[in-house]
Parts: C-alpha cells; sequence; structure tokens
C-alpha cells in the first residue's frame, strides 16, 4: 500500500484527525466482518474543522433490500424520504463504538405499484 500525502502535515493531522480516521476503520473493519451484505462502497470522513467525529457512509446502489438487511444486523432504525417523483431516499444512522457516525444510504427508484402503470409504460 502506497500513502500520497496531498497536504502538508500538521499537529491535527498527527493528532485528534489521524486517532479519529483510526478509530472509524476499526469500526469499518468490525461492521464488515459481520455484515450480511456488502455495501457498494464505504467512506471514512474526518473533517479538518471536526476532527474528533470521524463519520462513516456506507454506501446501496439502488439496493434498499441490502440496505435494510445491513441494518437490521447493526440494530440500525431505518427511515425512507421521498426525493423526487420517481426515486426515494433510505437512510438509517447508529454512534457505533468509540463515538463513530455510521451511516448507511441508498437513492433508489420508487417500486412500481401493483396494478399501476408508470408513464413510459402506458405511453
Amino acid at each position: 500500500m502506497t500513502i500520497e500525502v496531498t497536504h502538508p502535515v500538521t499537529a491535527t493531522t498527527n493528532g485528534t484527525q489521524l486517532r479519529s480516521y483510526m478509530r472509524a476503520l476499526s469500526v469499518v473493519e468490525q461492521i464488515m466482518s459481520q455484515a450480511p451484505v456488502m455495501p457498494t462502497s464505504v467512506d471514512v470522513i474526518v473533517h479538518p474543522w471536526a476532527a474528533g467525529q470521524p463519520e462513516v457512509r456506507f454506501y446501496f446502489h439502488r439496493d434498499p433490500k441490502s440496505l435494510r438487511a445491513f441494518a437490521a444486523e447493526l440494530l440500525m432504525e431505518v427511515s425512507t424520504e421521498d426525493r423526487t417523483t420517481d426515486e426515494v431516499y433510505t437512510e438509517a444512522r447508529v454512534i457505533a463504538g468509540q463515538d463513530v457516525r455510521v451511516m448507511a444510504w441508498s437513492l433508489s427508484p420508487r417500486p412500481v405499484e401493483q396494478g399501476v402503470e408508470s408513464p413510459e409504460v402506458a405511453a
């Protein structure tokens, strides 16, 4: 593995921010080892202005069913929100060990209702 530093190393990078990254990566390792499904991608985020507040985001590409299975394993509460007329945003959040915010999310097409044709099909 190689690491390319894209910004100057500072005291914050070596201290709080680095420890936050390591905490978050540890949480990712624990979650992935017990996850019933694999996410499409995982982001680990530690903003310089909030160096002590790491966040991990698990993305499930157009797959709310897998997100729900993932959330159930981690005892996360799932919520949904209409984003557009044809898309639904599904999200689950929890604070994991070592105070790491964990979020799983998916943006997916709205399920077609039984017996109702979409405008594209009807045309």
